[in-house]
């Protein structure tokens, strides 16, 4: 038995040497998580600029862009969300295609979201 623990230690510590600890971070509009994303404090900007958007009167448009290399969630051509390698990690899939599901879900309840606290 002391043999099965000590193996699997082992086995824990080499497949997570060099791997990078992340903390994520989760927006929720009406009890609805719609980003989870490795947060590197960018929690505040995202909260700031989707407040704003929330301030809009007019129509909303939400879409994907590529800014700076960098695949985008856009409101009415104004960054919302980056999409950063990491990110895609988390999610099992490629930035294009995050960008596109969150942008996505966002356009699908975009009348019904009130802006974050």
């Amino acid at each position: 038995m002391k043999n099965i623990l000590t193996l699997t230690l082992a086995i824990m510590a080499i497949t997570t040497m060099g791997s990078k600890t992340y903390k994520t971070n989760t927006i929720k509009f009406s009890g609805e998580k719609y980003f989870t994303f490795i947060d590197n404090n960018r929690y505040d900007t995202l909260q700031d600029r989707f407040n704003q958007m929330c301030l809009v009167k007019q129509k909303t448009k939400v879409s994907t862009n590529k800014i700076n290399n960098t695949w985008c969630v856009t409101v009415n051509n104004k960054l919302l969300i980056s999409v950063t390698k990491q990110d895609a990690t988390l999610h099992n899939s490629n930035p294009k295609l995050l960008a596109n599901k969150w942008a996505n879900k966002l356009n699908k309840n975009i009348d019904s979201i009130k802006p974050l606290k």
